[in-house]
């Protein structure tokens, strides 16, 4: 065992075309993650609140039982973590606060520019009317002349 390694003592089960506690557990750990994304997706598409409550209620059955399922998994010794330096952790864990930093700049400068556009826009809007109005008149006084 690699000391990077987080893992318990392994369950040994049955080799060959028999299925074994191992199986059935992968299986019922499989069915959960699958039900989990389904019922996500469920709930963003709820049409009502009692709908929605009762699917999140499911959700959150799964999710228990997704939970309680990797820990069986995970106390067999059938699944293994591996341990990451706490360097590596600070590191992904700056990067990712600078991340979110810079979409928080990204944010106010979208904001900025939407206003400046629409500044834009408006000034358009009344280069456009007086336009508009200059052509009016011209329309109206050859109606005149016309009568």
């Amino acid at each position: 065992m690699n000391s990077t390694e987080i893992c318990n003592t392994k369950t040994e089960v049955a080799k060959g075309l028999v299925l074994t506690d191992k199986d059935y557990i992968e299986g019922i750990l499989t069915v959960c993650k699958d039900l989990e994304k389904n019922l996500t997706v469920a709930l963003t598409e709820a049409s009502h609140e009692k709908l929605y409550q009762t699917i999140f209620e499911m959700f959150t059955d799964v999710a228990e039982l997704q939970r309680e399922t990797y820990e069986l998994w995970f106390k067999k010794g059938w699944f293994i973590v591996e341990a990451e330096p706490q360097d590596k952790i600070t590191k992904k864990l700056n990067k990712l606060e600078q991340e979110l930093t810079d979409l928080d700049d990204e944010s106010y400068e979208e904001e900025s520019s939407d206003e400046e556009y629409n500044e834009e826009e408006d000034s358009e809007e009344e280069y456009n009317e007086e336009e508009d109005s200059e052509e009016q008149s011209e329309i109206d006084s050859d109606l005149d002349e016309e009568n």
